[in-house]
């Protein structure tokens, strides 16, 4: 039997070259390079001048562009590239075949998991390396301060697209057949947390708040919206535009909080939806049985 180390770098290799070659990857990745590409071009022209120090611009255009919509395409092709892992080869019957031999279950999914956020990575990373040399060819340099705010952006980033690698991966584990797992998964990403995430304005409006955002921020409003993973990715364009806040839904959900204690709780709620959907996954495939 091969070490599980072993079968995770295996499996891992195999996803990503399988990744690499599947259609889902260019389709999703192609849109995102094309409205990166768009959002260079019309970005500037929206905002007024000042708003877009020189120095600064690539960054700021990054932030307003995953801000709007780039987050939704790597957001989605993290839950993609994982939904039918387990449950395409289950249904397949090539699965079986596969936990037949000495390797260990549960290493396999781990193979497929980490195959699958390094094909994330390595799309979202060569998309956006591509997108900020065509803003310096446009607009020069970033500042120091400039470059800081694109390697912290992109570094939260990467981390945020951790929980909808997990959310694939609890979908891919539970069910038989991957359009159930997609359809689940995409379920819960549009429509499923957002309106968990709105139960806390729901709740402040109905108790008669009246002190403004800053005030519900401190209680319900700004606890609920951490159940929505999007939120969390969201914090990321914060960085991007140095402005220390995201832009928020009616202005609640962290407006008047520091950037550093808004990143802090964005951080800590990653890693709780990560474990709440690893967890029974990999207990799931440890223990289930594939007739």
């Amino acid at each position: 039997m091969i070490t599980g180390f072993q079968t995770v770098l295996v499996v891992a290799s195999k996803e990503i070259l399988d990744h690499l070659r599947s259609k889902r990857m260019y389709v999703i990745g192609g849109l995102y390079a094309l409205t990166l590409l768009i959002a260079a071009l019309l970005v500037p022209r929206i905002f007024p001048a000042e708003a877009l120090a020189a120095e600064d611009r690539i960054p700021t255009v990054l932030g307003y562009y995953f801000q709007f919509i780039g987050f939704t395409f790597t957001s989605l092709l993290a839950i993609v590239v994982v939904a039918d892992a387990l449950c395409g080869e289950w249904k397949d019957r090539s699965l079986v075949l596969l936990f037949s031999k000495p390797v260990s279950r549960r290493a396999v999914l781990a193979g497929k998991v980490f195959g699958a956020y390094a094909s994330v990575v390595l799309m979202f990373a060569v998309v956006l390396v591509l997108g900020i040399v065509v803003l310096m060819v446009a607009y020069g340099l970033p500042s120091a301060e400039g470059w800081g705010r694109i390697l912290g952006g992109l570094g939260f980033s990467l981390v945020a697209l951790v929980p909808f690698i997990a959310l694939g991966t609890l979908t891919t584990a539970l069910f038989k057949t991957p359009m159930t797992s997609f359809l689940v998964a995409i379920g819960a990403k549009f429509l499923l947390f957002p309106a968990l995430s709105t139960i806390g304005i729901i709740l402040a409006f109905a108790s008669g708040i009246e002190a403004g955002p800053e005030a519900v921020n401190e209680g319900v409003v700004f606890f609920f919206t951490h159940v929505d993973p999007d939120n969390l990715l969201d914090r990321a364009s914060s960085i991007f535009t140095g402005t220390g806040d995201a832009i928020n839904f009616l202005g609640f959900g962290g407006s008047g909080r520091s950037q550093e204690e808004l990143l802090s709780w964005a951080f800590l709620a990653i890693v709780v939806h990560s474990v709440l959907y690893f967890t029974p996954a990999f207990w799931l495939v440890g223990k289930r049985d594939y007739p």
